[in-house]
Formats: C-alpha cells, structure tokens, sequence
C-alpha cells in the first residue's frame, strides 16, 4: 500500500492512474484522508480520486464529498479544462451514490431536488440524467 501511496504521485501520469485506481478497489476506509489530501494537489485525476474517495466506505468520505459539493469556491479551484464544476458536481453525486448509505443517498437527493428546476439539471443533461437515476432508485414508487 505504501508503494501505491508513492505511486500515485508519480509524475508518470499513467503509474499515477493505475496507483489510484488499485488504491480505490482496496476499500480501505483508513485511505480517506491519503484521497482526500492528494485531490488538493492533483488536479489532473479528479475523476479517479473522487471515485476512489467514495470507494473507501467511510463517513469521512461521505461528509468530505457533501460539503465539496455545496462548496462552490473549491468545486471552481478543482475545475479545469479537463472538468468543469458541473462536472465535478456530477462525479461527487456518483460518488455519494457509490457510498450508497442511507445518509449519502439522502444528501445526493437534497441536493438534486433543491437544484433540479434550474438549467443545470435539464433533461438532456448528463447531470440531469445522473439526477433522475439517484432519484429514482431513491425516491418510494408509487
């Protein structure tokens, strides 16, 4: 685990890439932090530390992801050419999802239902359609 840890600062982008992945499917709760720290000073593999942040189980990375979703200042220092802030949002709501505890789906949909009227979540949208699946995997069929 230790090598992987060094790994995934690699300046080979490709060693960095495999290193956070094989660190997520560990699913080690302790690596919360490790994943937490390393999304400040790696901005190129947001997706992949994101999804490796949810990957770990814990309430830490429940809680983490919540409030970078609400959190719109550090959602815009995490974006750039390659991911925007919606895209970012989209990934931390995947994210919450892949968490999968009644706390982190509850988030994900206070989020999608305070957010859902505004243009960000029209239909067409990637982050509209992510919206209408939480939801409906949430949300009680009538």
């Amino acid at each position: 685990v230790d090598l992987l840890m060094i790994l995934a600062e690699d300046t080979d982008i490709s060693v960095r890439e495999m290193a956070i992945i094989t660190l997520g499917l560990l699913k080690r709760r302790d690596l919360a932090p490790f994943f937490i720290d390393l999304l400040s000073r790696i901005k190129t593999e947001i997706s992949r530390i994101i999804n490796a942040i949810a990957q770990t189980g814990s309430g830490e990375a429940r809680d983490f992801l919540v409030n970078l979703l609400e959190n719109q200042e550090k959602l815009k220092s995490l974006s750039s050419g390659k991911a925007s802030v919606d895209d970012i949002r989209k990934m931390i709501i995947k994210g919450l999802e892949k968490l999968g505890d009644e706390k982190s789906l509850r988030k994900a949909e206070e989020y999608l239902t305070r957010e859902q009227g505004e243009k960000l979540f029209s239909r067409n949208s990637g982050l509209g359609k992510t919206a209408k699946l939480i939801l409906d995997k949430i949300q009680p069929k009538k």
